[in-house]
């Protein structure tokens, strides 16, 4: 359900007369339903932002109180008759604990808009967007044979298949990796860890990137003996048993990776993730719509590639030139042609 089209909108006074030419619109705005669950923001790509907030921030998009009133919703009127130019005083915004302050604002055209800066970085609205899709045939699924292991086969309702490729009907691809090449970033590591959890014997998320020095949080949500084995160019390996009763390891990689890498179990040879261990946080893994987003980029020109598991071997790349605003960069992936 999209909760956006349950809002209610009560006018408690309609309109209000103070002269004949002039009136105020008074009224109050509330949501009817349970509300959607409140996204927390990662902000530790920049130690400045933080540090600005003494506890976790979260998405503005939807402020509700306990009663249901709707905080930073517009009310506004259309085809309305005006001649008095815009406002001598400026709209201001200020960028503060790396959030915009307001939220949501009106203006009116040709109205100055002042924009502030209080926090100690550097800000932007450099964004890479953009979709990954395949144009042809989708290779057969390959069904994962779990029955080796009780515990396994147990987890599932039904059967289980590679995540190798996902593809929805329309060809847009999930779990394909964006990721910017040879960036300048000082911001160093992220302090939240990044998680793979161990769940019906098939690692979540399938495909993930991380920050080289970022904490990776290994959990083990299976009642059965896991081996996790990883497989870097670069870097040490690991390779450690998590029997059950095992329900965490931390691991880290100290040097950014050329290329994504694999780790996999050894005791369920069918499980197998991907992970991509960047020297920068300008990368992205697309959702199930095919969509990604890269925000905070510095300006400037860069190699930008699209990886998919499937096509390892043969990722797309792109230059793109990140300037003020938003560049979009489309990936298309092609069934390679027979020799």
């Amino acid at each position: 359900m999209n909760f956006y089209k349950t809002a209610v909108l009560f006018f408690s006074c309609a309109l209000v007369l103070a002269f004949v030419e002039a009136g105020t619109l008074k009224g109050h705005v509330k949501y009817d339903g349970k509300p959607p669950k409140k996204k927390r923001l990662k902000m530790d790509a920049d130690p400045v932002c933080g540090s600005s907030h003494s506890g976790p921030v979260y998405s503005e998009n939807f402020k509700m109180a306990d009663d249901g009133s709707m905080a930073e919703a517009l009310v506004y009127l259309k085809d309305v008759s005006h001649s008095g130019g815009a406002p001598a005083d400026p709209v201001v915004i200020d960028q503060k604990g790396c959030v915009y302050a307001p939220h949501v604002l009106g203006m009116v055209a040709g109205q100055e808009l002042l924009i502030k800066n209080s926090d100690a970085t550097l800000h932007n609205i450099h964004s890479l967007k953009g979709h990954v899709k395949y144009d042809g045939k989708p290779p057969k699924k390959k069904r994962l044979k779990m029955d080796a292991d009780p515990v396994c086969g147990s987890s599932h309702s039904g059967p289980v298949y590679s995540e190798n490729f996902k593809m929805a009907d329309d060809g847009s691809m999930a779990e394909a990796l964006v990721y910017l090449k040879d960036v300048s970033h000082s911001g160093g590591a992220p302090a939240d860890p990044v998680v793979i959890d161990q769940k019906g014997c098939v690692y979540a998320p399938h495909v993930l990137g991380m920050v080289a020095g970022q904490e990776l949080l290994i959990k083990n949500s299976d009642a059965t003996l896991h081996n996790i084995h990883s497989m870097p160019k670069v870097n040490k390996e690991f390779n450690f048993a998590m029997p059950k009763v095992v329900k965490e390891r931390k691991s880290t990689f100290a040097t950014a990776e050329p290329d994504p890498f694999y780790i996999k179990c050894d005791v369920h040879p069918w499980m197998k993730a991907w992970i991509l261990v960047s020297d920068h946080p300008y990368f992205a893994v697309t959702d199930t719509n095919g969509n990604f987003s890269i925000d905070g980029i510095p300006g400037g020109t860069y190699e930008v590639v699209c990886w998919q598991e499937k096509f390892k071997k043969s990722p797309l790349t792109s230059t793109v030139t990140i300037g003020d605003g938003e560049t979009t960069q489309d990936f298309t992936f092609t069934r390679p042609k027979k020799k």
